[in-house]
């Protein structure tokens, strides 16, 4: 059976520590991923897995359908809206605010009881 395995991480750093002028990564980058990601993957005695690729790119680009969850400050994309962004979790509307399906699930009952807009001002407090 083929499993494609996939892992995001979120870096948050200015676009020079990461890429040089060319668009290249930097060497000590480019060396740390590799060293943590290696070709061959060994997962337990009976499973290895190889890698099949490794991406990066910038999310944060003007117009770009990246949503922020009011109550967690996870990154989200809504996949109803043009370019999605492949990795991130789609948001779930509750009470007509865009928050993360675990924020939701949490909420839900607050948010019953006490109204959408008193459950998020009672985290900003």
């Amino acid at each position: 059976m083929k499993i494609l395995l996939t892992v995001n991480y979120l870096v948050d750093t200015d676009r020079d520590n990461f890429w040089d002028k060319k668009g290249y990564l930097i060497d000590e980058i480019d060396i740390n991923l590799k060293k943590r990601f290696p070709q061959k993957m060994k997962l337990s005695d009976t499973v290895c897995g190889q890698r099949y690729s490794m991406t990066h790119k910038p999310i944060d680009y003007p117009n770009a359908n990246l949503i922020t969850c009011p109550i967690c400050k996870r990154l989200l994309t809504d996949r109803k809206k043009p370019k999605p962004i492949e990795g991130l979790d789609n948001i779930t509307e509750l009470a007509n605010v865009s928050i993360c399906k675990s924020c939701a699930w949490q909420l839900e009952r607050g948010v019953e009881i006490y109204g959408i807009e008193n459950v998020i001002a009672r985290f900003k407090e």
